[in-house]
């Protein structure tokens, strides 16, 4: 499943232009090179909300910052 870099909204095919790389997102209308399209089943939102052990999540304006423990 393809989800849009800004809105996480999902993409489907078509909102992807293979032959020219890029994605539109029917949500926010934001359009994105394929490499920066994000692949998951699951929301940014609902994997941050639920961090693995030894790393933690905090948002920071515009921004997230992940911190993970090396032990």
């Amino acid at each position: 499943m393809q989800r849009c870099p800004d809105c996480d909204e999902v993409l489907t095919s078509q909102h992807i232009n293979l032959q020219e790389g890029v994605a539109l997102c029917p949500a926010c209308g934001q359009l994105s090179r394929l490499a920066e399209v994000n692949l998951g089943e699951r929301s940014v939102s609902e994997i941050l909300s639920q961090p693995v052990t030894g790393c933690t999540v905090k948002q920071e304006g515009q921004g997230i910052r992940v911190t993970a423990s090396m032990h």
